[in-house]
């Protein structure tokens, strides 16, 4: 294989992350799938050495790309992929791609608000994090045509492509799609909170 041949799966590292310093030093996890997001084979062509850093907020999931590597084709006829362009296709147009910008929304959005009021709380209990910490889990539900649901929703849906295969984008201005959502907050400062799973639910006979 060329070298300027990537295995996607193996080059784009995800990261969720709170603060500045989460950025180098949280859990690095890798995709399962990639296929709806590059190529058909999962690979990822025109660079070699190829990093594809993908950052996102632990509680608003916004996003930043930085994209490294050591050497990039430098071919008209068979140009290297857009990797910006083919993520954004999927992420969003509002994904981030300097740093400092990103760093300053990790800072303005730490205390944010779980969106919609914290939606209708279904059930709470207490874990134990590995990390010795007690926290505050809580179900949720939202209706995931609500003004500030919906891009909330958008901005963590297309983790799905990354991890289930054939995976594919509901309709959220269907005010008949449910969120259900759970989220984790330190047991003393409820203020720090992340988004731990989610589920969305159609109301066929409502």
């Amino acid at each position: 294989r060329s070298p300027f041949v990537c295995d996607a799966n193996d080059v784009v590292q995800f990261r969720l992350v709170r603060t500045e310093a989460d950025m180098d030093a949280a859990e690095v996890f890798e995709p399962e799938f990639t296929h709806q997001i590059f190529r058909d084979d999962e690979t990822i062509f025109g660079y070699r050495d190829l990093v594809v850093k993908i950052s996102m907020s632990a509680n608003l999931f916004k996003t930043l790309v930085e994209i490294s590597y050591a050497e990039k084709v430098k071919s008209v006829l068979n140009p290297a992929d857009d990797i910006t362009a083919m993520l954004k296709q999927h992420l969003g147009d509002d994904v981030f791609t300097d740093r400092a910008a990103f760093i300053a929304t990790l800072k303005a959005d730490a205390a944010a608000p779980v969106p919609s009021a914290g939606g209708t709380i279904v059930s709470t209990w207490e874990t134990v994090g590995d990390d010795g910490v007690t926290y505050v889990d809580t179900a949720r539900v939202f209706r995931l045509s609500d003004d500030d649901v919906y891009p909330w929703h958008a901005r963590f849906e297309p983790m799905i492509l990354f991890y289930i295969d054939g995976a594919s984008a509901i309709d959220s201005e269907d005010t008949k799609w449910l969120l259900f959502a759970v989220t984790r907050a330190r047991a003393d400062d409820a203020s720090v909170w992340s988004l731990t799973s989610f589920a969305t639910v159609y109301e066929f006979f409502v």
